[in-house]
């Protein structure tokens, strides 16, 4: 359903420029309806009269410095009205998005007839080939008449084997001159500009007797194999209905990739009414991302001949879980829609893709494990499983319009900071590149499964599987199954497989603290308040926030944790009634100071005759079994790895070199650290969500990315207001930040000296917060601008100031 708005407008327009326009008498009258739309240019973009191939026009730019992306935009009006004028709303818009916009004046009829509008597009764009312009990155695009210019303009380059542009973007395209198509009738009563029967007279005055069949001018008669890919948007109720989908399906059947899209209830060119009609803004965006995904990895198939000196894009998102998401979602409702996510999958959703083992479950309450902006009132329990979450994930991909923003298989291999121009040269593992001006690695961390060192392991015969690589094509039905580990995801597995198989071996290195789970499935009637009562999700949002926060209490004072081991004690010994076994199971640290679990089936599973619980270390993997330590031999046809992720490897295997040519995996080699988990020193306009430090263990680690991803919005928004094009925290103030931080970790429960994944190969906690997250909130909540240094590229006076002395001096 469309929104109030189109549906407004399109009456509006319906009433009175639909009359005006159909009374017209001739060209001229209608020329002067036409030529009286207007359109106020923003304050930070530039118009420059320009002449190019002969052809007047303009230069539309943005004052914060154009992208490396070029686009000829070709506006309509029915070849007989209109001018660059007229369309400053959409190409103002695409000039903020970075790219560098030209508007040509072409030549009108009945002035000028067919073909002179093609003659003058084809003149500015051999110009434009001519100035430098790379056809890799170069697009093209058009509403109305400009669309089926632009298809007659790429059918005549076709013609005369010259460059093609990298893609084009279509807006309700007029591609039928014959007017035989059946929404030109069907059609008339209900679109909000153009009356049916009048649309010969139009075809008439710019035919000027030329033949209609003319592949130029009717390109959806044209063969149209060899042009580039198409973005076509259309309204359900526009007359030019069928010259959109007869184009798409005649385009597709011809090999050319297409992205056809039909918007329901919107007047024609309703990308125009951007600034009030929503479904404008997103088409806009979405055409944004279709053209600058298109032409910035270009470079794939061997075309781009520069490396621009320009960004492709504002900004490269790596990762579709939680934060990569999140990000996305905040710059599209900034207005910011020169973006793209890499994903190395062909799926969005990050550890809950990845994850996908039986019994696969969230630690945390549903509804503080969600963003706070898209709050969900019918999570089915308290605390949700992997499918559940993912289909969050999915809405909010689909309500948020992320996807034409997605690049599925495009695994990140390296980002190489270009200090000369401020952006970042970003490389995918089959070798295709971009440029943007900041990146934001939204990686994540459980999603690279760590396999044990253990002798013999590739000799194993049997099927071996990681938890995080779950083979669900492998039937455990009366198998002799080994488990390797006791961490959160096998305390999920192994009570949904131990039921299925003959034998299971659960190998022990260190017992866990196992808590029992408050999760219930949640009534109907409790979603429906939920749904209905204004302020109910919040306040239930906000009572889970302050139980899971006061939780946070003990890991700051250790000694509070003497109730929480006296549950875990009772949790064991209720479910446990084998002294032997309970020994096995209770652990001889501080609770807290390993990850907490939480679980209602993980003991009654142990206790079960048909599972063993081993604790002597394993000696070695044979071809069919495990021997222990003792020199028992546990015999296997299978071996599932619960043996968790390597989180401290904050960024293998993808490279990001800063100034002077550093790795940040070097720099990171005697330990990972950054100013509040967010930025690294070193290197500019580079944003790690969830980067060091911001782990927790008691509270929503989705709290802590939208608290980054505000923080880095907002200086983002500083870079742009000012005109900087690079922003990296101040050595000093990260060196102070994290001295600060490790002196506060002494005094928490993960510093009683215990072994645990928190710590890398230093003995160093770089995985967990150590404090609560209302802290780390307040701490987000503004940019302190002696902490950082704004630069703008080519600018030596501002280059590497601090951030008050920058933004003053500007």
């Amino acid at each position: 359903m469309s929104s109030w708005q189109a549906r407004f407008f399109s009456a509006l327009l319906r009433r009175t420029f639909k009359r005006r326009l159909a009374a017209a008498a001739d060209a001229a009258g209608a020329r002067r309806v036409l030529g009286g739309v207007a359109y106020r240019a923003p304050k930070d973009v530039t118009i420059t009269p320009h002449t190019l191939g002969g052809v007047p026009g303009e230069w539309v730019e943005s004052r914060a410095g154009g992208g490396s992306v070029t686009l000829l935009y070709l506006h309509g009006g029915g070849y007989f009205a209109c001018s660059p004028r007229t369309h400053r709303a959409v190409t103002t818009y695409f000039a903020r998005q970075g790219f560098r916009v030209f508007v040509p004046d072409y030549r009108l009829a009945p002035e000028f007839p067919f073909p002179a509008a093609i003659e003058d597009a084809e003149s500015v764009y051999t110009a434009l080939l001519n100035s430098g312009c790379d056809p890799a990155r170069l697009v093209v695009a058009g509403d109305s008449a400009g669309g089926g210019l632009a298809l007659a303009l790429m059918l005549r380059l076709r013609d005369d084997r010259m460059p093609m542009p990298a893609a084009a973007a279509l807006f309700s395209p007029l591609t039928d001159m014959e007017n035989t198509l059946p929404s030109r009738m069907g059609n008339s009563s209900r679109c909000a500009m153009f009356v049916g029967e009048r649309m010969p007279l139009a075809a008439e005055a710019y035919l000027a007797g030329a033949d209609p069949c003319s592949p130029l001018a009717s390109p959806v008669r044209a063969d149209l194999r060899g042009l580039p890919p198409l973005l076509i948007h259309v309204g359900t109720d526009e007359v030019l209905l069928d010259d959109s989908t007869e184009l798409a399906r005649r385009a597709q059947a011809a090999g050319v990739a297409v992205d056809l899209r039909v918007w329901p209830a919107v007047p024609h060119v309703w990308q125009l009414f951007h600034w009030f009609i929503p479904e404008g803004r997103e088409s806009l965006a979405a055409a944004t991302a279709f053209l600058k995904k298109t032409a910035a990895f270009g470079a794939a198939d061997g075309r781009a001949t520069t490396a621009p000196a320009r960004p492709d894009l504002e900004a490269v998102i790596i990762g579709t879980g939680f934060s990569g998401l999140g990000m996305a979602i905040r710059l599209k409702q900034a207005g910011i829609a020169s973006f793209l996510l890499l994903e190395k999958s062909r799926e969005i959703g990050g550890t809950w893709r990845e994850n996908t083992y039986p019994g696969c479950a969230c630690d945390v309450p549903s509804h503080m494990y969600s963003f706070s902006f898209e709050r969900k009132a019918d999570w089915s329990r308290m605390y949700s499983g992997q499918a559940e979450i993912l289909a969050y994930l999915r809405h909010c991909v689909d309500k948020y319009r992320l996807a034409p923003h997605i690049c599925f298989g495009a695994e990140m291999r390296d980002a190489v900071f270009d200090e000369a121009n401020d952006l970042w040269r970003v490389r995918t593992a089959d070798g295709r590149s971009l440029t943007a001006r900041i990146v934001v690695s939204a990686m994540g961390a459980l999603h690279r499964p760590a396999y044990p060192a253990l002798p013999g392991i590739e000799r194993f015969r049997g099927v071996a599987f990681h938890s995080a690589e779950w083979n669900h094509g492998y039937d455990l039905s009366g198998k002799r199954i080994a488990v390797i580990g006791t961490g959160a995801s096998a305390i999920q597995f192994v009570p949904q497989i131990a039921p299925r198989t003959a034998q299971l071996t659960l190998f022990q290195r260190t017992p866990a603290w196992v808590l029992p789970k408050m999760d219930h499935p949640i009534s109907r009637r409790a979603q429906a308040i939920l749904r209905r009562v204004p302020g109910a999700m919040r306040l239930l949002r906000c009572f889970v926030y302050w139980r899971q926060e006061l939780g946070g209490l003990a890991f700051l004072h250790p000694k509070l944790m003497t109730l929480a081991e006296k549950m875990g004690r009772r949790h064991i010994a209720r479910h446990i009634a084998d002294p032997a076994l309970r020994a096995k199971l209770t652990p001889g640290y501080t609770i807290g100071c390993k990850r907490i679990l939480l679980s209602n089936d993980y003991y009654p599973a142990l206790a079960r005759p048909n599972v063993a619980v081993v604790t002597d270390t394993i000696a070695e993997v044979t071809e069919d079994g495990i021997v222990d330590s003792r020199g028992v031999k546990h015999a296997a046809d299978a071996i599932v790895y619960g043996t968790g992720f390597r989180v401290t490897d904050l960024l293998s295997p993808v490279r990001f070199v800063g100034r002077g040519g550093i790795d940040l995996n070097d720099a990171w080699r005697d330990g990972a650290q950054a100013y509040c988990g967010l930025m690294a020193a070193g290197y500019p306009n580079l944003f790690m969500l969830l980067g060091p430090n911001t782990g927790l263990g008691h509270n929503s680690v989705v709290f802590m990315a939208e608290q980054q991803i505000d923080h880095a919005m907002k200086c983002l928004k500083l870079m742009r207001k000012n005109g900087m094009t690079s922003i990296e925290v101040n050595p000093q103030a990260q060196a102070q930040f994290n001295a600060r931080l490790q002196q506060r970790m002494h005094k928490t429960v993960w510093a009683s000296g215990c072994k645990s994944w928190y710590l890398d190969a230093h003995g160093r906690n770089v995985t967990l917060w150590p404090g609560f997250t209302f802290s780390y909130w307040a701490r987000m909540k503004r940019v302190r601008l002696p902490d950082y240094r704004f630069g703008r590229a080519g600018d030596v006076s501002h280059a590497g100031a601090t951030g008050q002395a920058a933004l003053h001096g500007n």
